[in-house]
């Protein structure tokens, strides 16, 4: 039998399928909604080159850690992994030691993550980290900041000036995602963030910052990509003053002269209006 890709999806996998699939020599390139807990049995003694899940599927918690041995050996590769499927079927720690095999996470479904489980990601290089979450501290920021995505998002409701400054030194080679849904950014933060060392910066800010913070922020030189409220003269001086390329979203302008201030910026800008 020759050692090729065999591609198979469906809603859920049965035990028969499986079982076929399980003797195949190559390559398996899944796409499933769930696993019985059968399947999963006869899919975990597959002997062939890798699994290839292009979305984890939700099976129960035995199952789950028999494709986790799998993906500790080399034998299991995941291009997502969603927790919000998971959650309820497979035990947390169970959901982000297999997050450490995926291209991409996305771990809507755990707002509470702990410093702990954040240290669990630290030794993440795939292509994105995805968190939703309801508060982030300093230590739970400075085990996030230890893992190495292309890209990192961070959506958070409530989060410490200190857990800002740490997640600033994230490892993400590429893009630092933050959206602040409530609280202001202090201009320490705003400094820490500025110095990021990746390409580019995404922030959405609820509240418009002071214009002595938007100072910090625009000393970031690579990408800049900012949502704010309302954008004042001030603020619009501020970033046309400043070097880099800016995508610039706001809800509305305080004055006519925005625009024509941003228009003659040092800065390449391209704007948006929210309508």
């Amino acid at each position: 039998m020759t050692k090729g890709t065999v591609s198979q999806s469906g809603s859920r996998l049965n035990a028969d399928t499986a079982k076929g699939l399980a003797v195949l020599p190559g390559v398996l390139r899944l796409s499933y909604n769930s696993f019985s807990s059968a399947a999963a049995r006869a899919l975990a003694a597959f002997q062939g080159i890798r699994i290839e899940f292009e979305d984890f599927p939700r099976m129960d918690e035995q199952s789950a850690r028999s494709f986790l041995r799998l993906a500790e050996a080399g034998k299991v590769s995941i291009a997502w992994l969603r927790a919000r499927r998971l959650i309820g079927h497979i035990e947390r720690s169970t959901v982000l030691a297999l997050a450490r095999y995926a291209d991409s996470v996305d771990l809507d479904g755990l707002p509470d993550l702990t410093a702990s489980e954040a240290n669990v990601l630290a030794t993440f290089k795939g292509v994105q980290i995805l968190l939703y979450l309801d508060r982030l501290d300093k230590k739970t920021a400075v085990n996030l900041a230890k893992a190495s995505p292309e890209l990192l998002h961070v959506s958070v409701r409530h989060a410490t000036d200190a857990a800002l400054i740490a997640l600033a030194a994230s490892n993400a080679t590429d893009e630092l995602q933050i959206r602040l849904e409530s609280g202001s950014l202090s201009a320490r933060s705003a400094a820490a963030l500025a110095r990021f060392r990746g390409h580019t910066l995404w922030l959405v800010l609820r509240k418009s910052p002071a214009v002595s913070v938007m100072r910090e922020i625009a000393q970031f030189n690579n990408h800049l990509s900012i949502h704010i409220p309302i954008v004042t003269p001030d603020i619009a001086k501020t970033l046309a003053d400043s070097d880099g390329t800016l995508d610039l979203d706001y809800d509305k302008s305080s004055s006519p002269v925005v625009e024509t201030i941003l228009s003659n910026s040092n800065r390449e800008i391209t704007t948006r209006r929210t309508p």
